[in-house]
């Protein structure tokens, strides 16, 4: 069985792409919230102490996390997904505890 990509055709028709087309125009964008503007590409500092629960799937996570958060937990999961709710629910719970357990009582 071969594994190379197959060519194919997809037809829509024109009144279905007039009418997306007119939606995407009908779009109202939020305003940007005060101090979210970007820095050389990157998300003003959030100054945040925030978690991080790494469940298998999520590997964007890594990158966007650092941007603009002060990291103060990581924790990599071997079980549970995109939902980890959903997915592993004991494991994110206590997670979003401890997280909050550690925190000062000063923020």
């Amino acid at each position: 069985m071969s594994s190379a990509p197959r060519p194919f055709r997809i037809t829509i028709p024109e009144a279905d792409l007039a009418d997306l087309a007119e939606r995407l125009d009908r779009i109202r964008w939020p305003d940007e919230l005060p101090g979210a503007e970007l820095r050389a590409g990157r998300p003003s500092p959030s100054g945040v102490p925030t978690a991080v629960a790494n469940f298998p799937g999520d590997n964007v996570i890594q990158v966007l996390a650092g941007l603009s958060n002060v990291v103060t937990r990581w924790r990599e999961y071997d079980r549970g997904g995109h939902f980890p709710a959903l997915q592993a629910p004991e494991e994110l719970t206590s997670d979003i505890r401890e997280f909050f357990r550690s925190l000062p009582d000063t923020l």
